[in-house]
């Protein structure tokens, strides 16, 4: 199909990723934020495997801005791939986050930043992209448009 980016219409882009739905995102983060500000790119990333957050980190580290994302590794996972400062790498946290608590947050921020109009990327199992997608019907201020990709691992 055609590629979701560089979404010429769009203000903003939000990405919610699972697992290893991380994979394309990192050649379509770096291309989301060559044409909008920093503050409107925004990526929710949930993940099980220590390992892949790791092998990511380095990869991605670049192109996030502290405090604009929620990256969440499960709870107990081992080992903790960890940060200089002791935390996980990315400022990722452990357990779940709902998704669409954040949506509703990020969607309030875009808007504030003067945004009008939004592309969300899902890359992620089922239940995380139905979460998401139903989730941006309830995000006043912004006209939204969706692609989804859900895999089923």
């Amino acid at each position: 199909g055609r590629p979701p980016l560089p979404a010429r219409g769009a203000d903003a882009v939000v990405f919610v990723l699972g697992g290893v739905g991380i994979t394309p995102a990192l050649s379509l983060l770096p291309e989301a934020l060559k044409t909008r500000k920093p503050g409107l790119v925004r990526v929710f990333w949930s993940m099980r495997s220590p390992r892949l957050l790791q092998k990511c980190a380095p990869m991605l580290e670049p192109h996030l801005t502290p405090g604009l994302h929620c990256i969440r590794m499960r709870e107990g996972a081992r080992p903790r791939p960890q940060a200089s400062d002791g935390g996980l790498l990315l400022g990722a946290g452990e357990g779940r986050a709902d998704v669409a608590e954040w949506l509703q947050t990020v969607g309030a921020e875009l808007t504030a930043a003067g945004a009008k109009r939004a592309l969300l990327y899902v890359c992620a199992p089922g239940g995380l992209a139905e979460c998401a997608s139903s989730a941006i019907a309830q995000v006043g201020g912004l006209r939204w448009r969706g692609d989804l990709e859900r895999f089923h691992l």
